[in-house]
């Protein structure tokens, strides 16, 4: 598979628009560094806050066994992950495309 470049300015669009990172993750939730977690008696987020405004948690909903490594995959692609990786790609193809 192969993305076209429109496709990856759509994407880095969307990373931009998205909350920075660094992301983490706490067994399925995924957070932000700038959250602010209130876990309830279960463990569960009961509410956060992003600068002080509410902001939900993304949970992976799956009951399968992966869910902590699916988890832990969006919380390493976090936006500024994805921004570097895009323009290293469009780079390099500017870069191809300037010798050929």
């Amino acid at each position: 598979m192969s993305l076209t470049d429109s496709e990856l300015h759509d994407l880095l669009k969307a990373a931009k628009a998205a909350t920075p990172g660094p992301w983490t993750h706490h067994l399925w939730f995924v957070e932000t560094a700038y959250d602010h977690v209130d876990w309830n008696q279960d463990g569960l987020p009961a509410k956060t806050r992003y600068n002080g405004e509410p902001l939900s948690i993304g949970t992976v909903k799956t009951n399968s066994e992966k869910r902590g490594w699916n988890a832990k995959f969006i919380a390493a692609a976090d936006p500024n992950t994805v921004i570097v990786l895009i323009e290293e790609i469009l780079a390099s193809r500017l870069s191809l495309a300037k010798r050929e």
